[in-house]
């Protein structure tokens, strides 16, 4: 039984280590986006799309551990991880509970910083589309009469978009 602890507490020290990566790349994206470069902010989701996958894997991994000691413990409801903690005794107990509060604060910073970053995001595509409404406001259609004493109608500076994101 010892061994579903150890392994619980090391799935839990490897998913703050991919929590901290994920940390990191949200403070690289916000310089990408400040940045107005569409190419790192690709690249840098990808590389967090990788991670997330490996965090899904532990997750996985500690769902089944946290069933197995439910089941070794005849817990009846899902546990948290500070009841897990009063299992195991000792030095053990207070680590792996240090662990779980390390991995919610990583996990809230994460948080917080994507809220940011979905604000700057939702405020550059605000300022983009004033800057196209703008610009779609400066064509205009000039029309006249010719000598044949037809309607000459034409676009006076036309500007064509491609607003794909």
């Amino acid at each position: 039984m010892i061994q579903h602890f150890l392994r619980l507490e090391q799935v839990l020290l490897e998913e703050n280590k991919f929590y901290d990566d994920i940390y990191a790349l949200e403070i690289e994206k916000s310089d990408a986006i400040l940045q107005k470069s569409v190419t790192l902010l690709q690249e840098i989701c990808s590389r967090q799309e990788d991670i997330l996958m490996e965090i899904e894997s532990l997750e996985n991994e500690r769902i089944t551990l946290i069933n197995e000691i439910k089941h070794q413990y005849h817990l009846s409801s899902d546990p948290n991880i500070s009841e897990i903690a009063a299992l195991a005794k000792g030095d053990f107990a207070e680590k792996l509970s240090q662990r779980g509060r390390e991995l919610k604060e990583i996990i809230l910073k994460v948080k917080a910083k994507e809220e940011i970053n979905h604000k700057l995001l939702a405020d550059n595509i605000e300022f983009f589309e004033i800057l196209i409404d703008d610009l779609k406001r400066s064509s205009s259609l000039k029309s006249g009469y010719g000598r044949d004493g037809r309607e000459n109608s034409k676009v006076v500076n036309p500007v064509l978009f491609n607003i794909t994101v």
